[in-house]
């Protein structure tokens, strides 16, 4: 006899759930440094000057890659790109050489493209223009934490200058001063007391080593672009100073 059992059909399976995707890092496309908008301006400074506080309101900088004569003639076009463009150097570039080198130096350089141009088109009114193509609209970098890596966002007024210069001669009378070493008389505000005072009254991102390269500028007006050396060798002869000098075989100072 012929026995069929009756087959329950079983529960369907419901699908297993599938992981979600891993979320996507932030594409350079993101909006976080946008082109400053496209507008007329009065003047190329006027224009420079707005770009760059919008460029700094997003934490990135501008700066002029070149500036031609349009058709030969009077009108001019600017390109102002991304303060990092231009290829990092090669990897056999003497920076990356095994050899030891005096200065470890590093780049700055992205290959960003970002860009805009500015464009002559009176005596008094400037264009900025966004460049067709989104390579020119877009960052292949993350925006920077601070505008203070930006050199051009850190420049001083030439009051403020004028005020640091101040604080570096103070107490210093003569072209000697720079050139003998430290002693218990006043030789000028030290450069961390004149950070603290200069940041009191700028809103300019100062580091130290700024005021540290404005202190070597100073030192050089004083000296006329002269070295130490050659500065004091100067000061004798005019002052009509005996003194004598050892040189070196190789030309160099021993002795004064």
């Amino acid at each position: 006899m012929d026995i069929r059992l009756p087959i329950s059909a079983s529960p369907s399976l419901s699908p297993s759930p599938q992981p979600l995707p891993a979320p996507q890092p932030p594409t350079p496309s993101s909006t976080s440094m946008p082109l400053p908008p496209e507008a007329t301006y009065d003047s190329k400074e006027e224009l420079y000057a707005l770009i760059q506080a919008w460029a700094a309101q997003h934490h990135y900088a501008f700066r002029i890659i070149r500036s031609t004569k349009i058709n030969n003639g009077v009108r001019t076009r600017i390109l102002y790109s991304y303060d990092r463009c231009g290829p990092p150097p090669p990897v056999n570039h003497p920076q990356h050489s095994l050899q030891a080198r005096k200065r470890q130096t590093a780049t700055r350089k992205t290959g960003c493209q970002f860009s805009v141009v500015a464009v002559q088109c009176a005596d008094t009114e400037w264009e900025l223009r966004h460049r067709p193509g989104t390579e020119y609209s877009i960052h292949n970098h993350p925006s920077s934490q601070s505008i203070s890596s930006y050199p051009v966002h850190r420049q001083l007024a030439q009051a403020e200058i004028n005020q640091a210069r101040s604080l570096h001669n103070a107490g210093k009378s003569s072209i000697l001063c720079p050139l003998m070493k430290r002693s218990n008389t006043s030789t000028g505000i030290k450069p961390g007391q004149a950070i603290t005072y200069l940041r009191e009254m700028t809103t300019t991102p100062l580091q130290p080593y700024d005021i540290y390269n404005l202190n070597a500028s100073f030192k050089r007006e004083q000296r006329h672009g002269l070295s130490a050396n050659n500065a004091l060798i100067t000061h004798l002869k005019n002052n009509h100073i005996h003194f004598k000098i050892n040189i070196t075989p190789k030309n160099r100072t021993h002795h004064l």
